[in-house]
């Protein structure tokens, strides 16, 4: 894995595999990576953060889960990322990480990359959302 970091600062984060009927709910703290595999594969990551106050599917998963924050992961020129989005929610005590239905689960250094840029993400963000503290990813990603 590369240890050099591109960072966008997205105000206007948009991910195309998501379509909502209520877009304004991401607060202003989207940031985009540029990655690299091991086999020297490039990419990107790009994360968003929900709002928690606003009443959708997403946040409400994430209320279920007593949530502190939530957000989205995307993929961009990744082999063997998921087709879709996925959803990462910041509990008391853990991150979890949750797939579409359906969708495949990334392979193991793909979820470490991702665990990675998370921490960063999370530190990127540190004045926009405290509350997040640092990343408690689990072994593996939910399905």
């Amino acid at each position: 894995m590369s240890n050099k970091r591109t960072v966008h600062d997205s105000r206007s984060f948009h991910d195309p595999k998501i379509s909502f009927k209520n877009p304004p709910m991401f607060r202003d703290a989207g940031r985009e990576y540029d990655v690299s595999l091991p086999d020297g594969t490039k990419g990107k990551l790009g994360f968003a953060l929900g709002d928690l106050a606003l009443d959708n599917a997403f946040s409400r998963h994430a209320r279920s889960l007593q949530a502190i924050g939530f957000g989205v992961v995307s993929f961009a020129g990744l082999p063997g990322a998921p087709q879709s989005s996925m959803l990462w929610t910041q509990t008391p005590t853990d991150t979890v990480m949750t797939l579409a239905d359906g969708d495949r689960q990334p392979k193991g250094e793909l979820q470490r990359l991702i665990a990675r840029y998370l921490a960063i993400y999370f530190s990127d963000i540190a004045a926009i959302a405290p509350e997040l503290g640092e990343p408690r990813i689990r072994p593996d990603i939910e399905g």
